[in-house]
């Protein structure tokens, strides 16, 4: 579990083992969530990054980059020395919104009927 605000926490059962600060954090790898792009990104990304345009005011303080698609998140991946000149972005999707082929799970399927299922098996699992 992952907040500096215990109040925020869903679960008030827990005890804290150990804590940290966001500097603490800098650089710490971390296993992907999705096996796409790892191959090409490893030992280079996949690691935690610090900035000051992210804060706890509205969550826990952590956001996913996605160079590919945010103004922030090109910019801390290009400080990192994730992305460059040699290495572009890691962009999942086409133009037309379509997975590209290092999706393997879902290429070549359009990017909203991706979230519609997403979401749907969310309201399964009573999480929505």
């Amino acid at each position: 579990m992952l907040y500096k605000d215990p109040k925020k926490a869903l679960n008030k059962q827990y005890k804290v083992l150990q804590k940290y600060t966001g500097k603490d954090l800098e650089h710490w790898e971390y296993e992907p969530l999705f096996p796409y792009f790892e191959e090409s990104f490893k030992g280079v990304a996949f690691k935690v990054l610090n900035d000051t345009y992210v804060t706890d005011e509205d969550g826990t303080g952590v956001v996913h980059q996605a160079p590919a698609f945010g103004e922030d998140d090109y910019r801390v991946a290009s400080k990192y020395g994730i992305i460059n000149d040699e290495r572009a972005p890691p962009c999942p999707i086409n133009e037309q919104g379509i997975y590209t082929k290092e999706v393997v799970d879902y290429a070549g399927q359009y990017v909203k009927v991706f979230i519609f299922i997403c979401l749907w098996f969310l309201t399964i699992l009573g999480c929505r």
